[in-house]
């Protein structure tokens, strides 16, 4: 189930328009000072660089996932259907996989028909993804660079998995975590066969394929068991999982924070009714926030390597918070109710370095903002780097989409942008005093 470490050896080209061709490696960023670096003046800004718009063979853009060595991934619908998962590193945007495309991975091959909607990248430019194949298999795949028809396999449907989730997430040491529902006992395709394909095992007559019935976040239904996943490349984590000994939620949600080192963030449910967002820096998960009749449901949480959580919280009064939990402490808003924001974008970004973290808030008009927390040099620390309505160019931003692994480093952030005139981007923000 696990994928072994491959070389890279494609990075991308520094090109100015879209192309499928293999990328070259491209001389670094100039440098800029650190955010509150002495002779810094005033509060930060961003400068915006459009990296690619739907103006090409793209339709439409899903948030954009970044890494420390300036790589960036997004899911894309294609003009005429189907999507593909690309990436840039600020020069041309190269496909890395798409529909109708063949896949092999450990000896087996699988055609895809769908993608999911949150890859992630590293530094080395191995992209994680999960995906389903036309003939009715589902896996979690790693791309090495853009040589996305052969993947190297982190888990799929001939196994003890049933589905996954849209994430996958990869770590800095390679790990790839993931969000899976599971096949009950006696299903025919809990033990790989060594089969050449991904599609699963038919269900043989007389097979017992019922789930058990257990108790979830809604009350007792018969529904199949979930849980959250991390290959190390060695082994395999259960990390949480909603019966058996790692059970700590009825439920597990799909969404969660990989950091490097591998702590990890999610969102589960510890009684009926009631959800929490767990944190693991490798011992017993803590729970840092439960929701009650005040604060009724959670984002998905961001995680640093030192277990710092960001999240983002739906209150009953209409309001929105954003909460932040420090290492091994429960979480406090950073930014509290009657700030004057209705909603909060499902993923914040939490800056490893800088101790920043951004989000998309929406107020009652319905504008967006996309706000930076932690700066010095601003009132009550909170700066708007965007908002609908500013110019790009000659266009104009109708709404904002952020990611929660948006930072490439503190200074550096992935967005997604729509504009006014129905046209899609994905943009790299440039934070400068």
């Amino acid at each position: 189930m696990s994928a072994r470490p491959f070389l890279l050896a494609l990075l991308l080209a520094a090109a100015p328009a879209a192309a499928a061709r293999p990328p070259s490696r491209q001389e670094a960023p100039p440098a800029v000072a650190p955010p509150d670096a002495p002779d810094a003046r005033g509060p930060l800004r961003a400068d915006v660089r459009v990296l690619v718009t739907t103006e090409g063979r793209f339709a439409a853009f899903g948030e954009p996932a970044a890494c420390a060595a300036g790589h960036v991934v997004f899911h894309a619908r294609l003009d005429g259907g189907g999507d593909a998962i690309a990436g840039t590193s600020g020069g041309a945007v190269t496909v890395v996989v798409e529909t109708h495309q063949e896949i092999v991975a450990r000896g087996k091959r699988g055609t895809i028909a769908r993608l999911g909607t949150r890859p992630t990248v590293d530094d080395r430019f191995y992209v994680a993804f999960t995906t389903e194949f036309d003939a009715g298999g589902r896996a979690v795949l790693l791309a090495r660079g853009f040589d996305g028809g052969n993947c190297a396999l982190v888990a799929d449907s001939t196994e003890s998995f049933r589905d996954f989730g849209e994430l996958a997430a990869i770590g800095g040491g390679g790990e790839v975590a993931f969000h899976a529902t599971i096949d009950p006992p006696g299903h025919p395709d809990r033990v790989a066969g060594g089969r050449g394909s991904f599609e699963p095992e038919a269900r043989r007559q007389g097979d017992s394929l019922d789930p058990p019935t257990r108790v979830t976040h809604d009350g007792r239904v018969k529904r199949l068991e979930n849980g959250l996943f991390l290959d190390r490349g060695d082994a395999l984590v259960t990390v949480a999982r909603t019966t058996g000994a790692a059970s700590e939620a009825l439920d597990v949600e799909d969404g969660f924070g990989l950091a490097d080192g591998g702590a990890l963030a999610w969102r589960g449910a510890p009684r009926v009714g009631r959800w929490a967002v767990y944190v693991r820096t490798g011992g017993t998960p803590r729970i840092v926030a439960t929701s009650d009749d005040t604060r009724v449901a959670f984002g998905v949480p961001a995680v640093d390597v030192r277990g710092r959580v960001a999240f983002s919280a739906t209150r009953s009064d209409g309001d929105a918070e954003l909460l932040v939990a420090p290492p091994g402490g429960r979480a406090e808003p950073q930014l509290a109710a009657g700030s004057g924001y209705v909603a909060i974008g499902d993923s914040v970004a939490l800056d490893d370095g800088g101790g920043h973290v951004a989000f998309v808030g929406r107020r009652a008009d319905g504008s967006q903002r996309l706000v930076l927390t932690g700066d010095a040099r601003a009132p009550d620390g909170l700066v708007t780097l965007l908002a609908t309505g500013d110019p790009v160019g000659a266009r104009r931003i109708a709404s904002l989409r952020l990611g929660a692994r948006a930072f490439l480093r503190s200074d550096r952030l992935a967005v997604q942008l729509a504009f006014d005139d129905g046209v899609e981007a994905i943009a790299l923000l440039h934070l400068t005093r």
